[in-house]
This record gives C-alpha cells, sequence and structure tokens, in this order.
C-alpha cells in the first residue's frame, strides 16, 4: 500500500462502479503515453517547471489513471515541480530518461510477469496497468476505479544514476528495471485482495496487523512467483533482530497507529521505514512454508477473510519459543 512515505502504499478503496475486472491478463490495457507526455513537458519547460502547467496539462491532460494517482497520492502538484526544480533531483530525473522510455516501449517483460501469475494463481482478476511518472513519492498503488498505476521513475536507475544528493531513504528504495516487474505483480497482489473482500462483503478495521499482513503477502508472493523483492533492503537490516521487532510489533498489531512500522519514510528516524512490511513478510513467509500444498497455501494468502485468524494459523507467534 508508497510513497506518501514509502514506495507502494496502497490503501485507496476501490470503487465497483467505476472499474472492471477480467479474468486473463491479456484482456488489460497497459497504458504508457503519460511518460511521453511527462517528457514533452520536461522539454517543452525549458528548466522552468510551473505548477499549473504540470497540472493542466500533466496530471489533468494526461491519462484517467494519472488524474486518479494524483489525486490520491500527489495531490499538490509542487511536489513534483519542486524536485524537478532543484538540481539533485533534477539530475537524477535525466538521467533516468532513457530507461522510464524503454520502459514504455518494453511492456512484454510486464505481460510475462503477469502471465506468470496467471500460471500460479488461476482465479486471478486483471486490472489495467498505467506507467506514469510521479513525484518521487509512491511508487504503486490501485487507484479508485481498480487500475494499477506504477510511478517508473522508482524503477529505472542504472549503477550510474546520480543519487548522492537525493533524501537516503529515496537512495534507499529506488531501484534498477529489473524490479519494475516486482512492484506490478506486488499491486496486482493488492487487486486481488481487494476483489475478494468486495465479493465477500468483508471489511477492514486499519490495524497495523491487517495493513502489515497486505503489504507483507504482496511482497511475499511476488517473490515466490517471478524471485524479486523490491523491499530486499529491509531483511538485511531486520533479520538479526526480527525477535525482538516480532515482541514490538505484536503489542501494537491491533492498535491502528501504523507510525512506526508503515509509511514512515518521513519519520523513522534511526530506525529502517517501512518495517510492517517485513513482519508481514515473515508470517507469510512462516505460513507458506508450513504448508505441504503450495497451490493451495498461494490461494489461503491470497483470500484472507480474518488477519487475526490467519496469524493464528501462521503459528508464527511460536516460531522463537
Amino acid at each position: 500500500m508508497v510513497l506518501l512515505s514509502c514506495a507502494s502504499d496502497d490503501v485507496n478503496p476501490i470503487d465497483p462502479s467505476v472499474g472492471s475486472f477480467e479474468d486473463i491478463p491479456d484482456k488489460i490495457d497497459i497504458i504508457t503515453s503519460d511518460i511521453d507526455l511527462f517528457w514533452q513537458l520536461f522539454d517543452d519547460a525549458a528548466g522552468t517547471y510551473t505548477d499549473e502547467n504540470f497540472l493542466t496539462n500533466y496530471f489533468r491532460g494526461g491519462s484517467n489513471e494519472l488524474s486518479l494517482f494524483f489525486d490520491a497520492k500527489i495531490q499538490n502538484t509542487q511536489r513534483l515541480t519542486s524536485k524537478l526544480s532543484d538540481s539533485d533531483y533534477h539530475q537524477y530525473y535525466t538521467s533516468v530518461r532513457t530507461n522510464t522510455e524503454s520502459a514504455a516501449l518494453n511492456v512484454q517483460v510486464l505481460q510475462n510477469a503477469l502471465n506468470d501469475f496467471e500460471q500460479s494463481y488461476p482465479a486471478a482478476v486483471y486490472t489495467d496497468l498505467a506507467l506514469v511518472i510521479g513525484a518521487l513519492g509512491t511508487g504503486g498503488t490501485v487507484v479508485s476505479n481498480g487500475s494499477m498505476v506504477i510511478g517508473v521513475e522508482f524503477f529505472t536507475r542504472s549503477p550510474e544514476t546520480p543519487i548522492s544528493g537525493l533524501d537516503p531513504w529515496v537512495q534507499e528504495v529506488t531501484r534498477e528495471s529489473s524490479y519494475l516487474p516486482a512492484i506490478v505483480i506486488h499491486e496486482l497482489v493488492h487487486v486481488q485482495q481487494r476483489y475478494f473482500a468486495l465479493n465477500e462483503n468483508l471489511s477492514a478495521s486499519g490495524t497495523l496487523l491487517e495493513v502489515a499482513l497486505a503489504e507483507g503477502i504482496a511482497d511475499f508472493v511476488t517473490d515466490i512467483i517471478i524471485n524479486i523483492n523490491f523491499n530486499d533492503h529491509l531483511p538485511p537490516l531486520a533479520d538479526p533482530i526480527e525477535e525482538t521487532l516480532w515482541l514490538e510489533f505484536q503489542a501494537e498489531m491491533n492498535g491502528n497507529d501504523l507510525s512506526r512500522w508503515l509509511f514512515n519514510a518521513s519519520n523513522s528516524g534511526d530506525r529502517p521505514a517501512d518495517l510492517g512490511y517485513y513482519m508481514g513478510y515473515k508470517i507469510a513467509e512462516h505460513f507458506y512454508n508450513k504448508q505441504s500444498d503450495k497451490t493451495v497455501a498461494l490461494k489461503e494468502l491470497m483470500e484472507i477473510r480474518s488477519a487475526a485468524d490467519f496469524l493464528v494459523r501462521s503459528d508464527y507467534a511460536n516460531k522463537f519459543n
């Protein structure tokens, strides 16, 4: 669910009256036109990036998905224009330009990942996918019409991309193009979660456990299907203190305060941001590894009715006994 503070934050409810779900990935549209539109405006601006221009001609002049993405995640055009006007961020955007344009031309790699998902979870549903350029605040989300929207500026770095002048969290979570399929599948898992909740008339209370499981399961399922986890920076930091983190998480998991665990890049201090992703992943992993039928286990991960019940079934709480 990224980045007002994280690279993927999915808390937008789907309105079933305006969205559509397809039963196979070949039926969806992969929208890339907003990438070309962004660079056209970038060039035309000639170094003067005004809020009015980018709001009118980009966020409201592009695809419907881009407009919904702006409403849900960016909200203030200055979040983009201030970065384009900052020399370090301007240099970053310029350096990833070729890779963003390549991403728009090479969508087959994303189609292949969607097909892998279909093979692993035949009950899946699919929604349109839009690749856009955002404000380095949200790497991916599902917008209100059900479409997946990916901020490709997060996933088009190269080893030569200059990052030293960027916010430390941005330095840590931006990735190379090989990670782009991972954020797509992560968001696709969120589509499954919401579709199941809609069909089963399930509601959520927004507890730390619920949100951490939603995010961690999305990371874990992505990892087992395409062998990529875009939050792979977390395990080296968290694995040595997993039991300590679990005890802290356990004490807070039934509350609604996410601030120490999720979407907290701007206020995590010395603590790594988004450790809720890690905890959700580890719970999902523990459950999956204990199941003999991995196909059924994957289905159960996608179709959780109660976060509390799933935690019990995972037996994760006894991992350290």
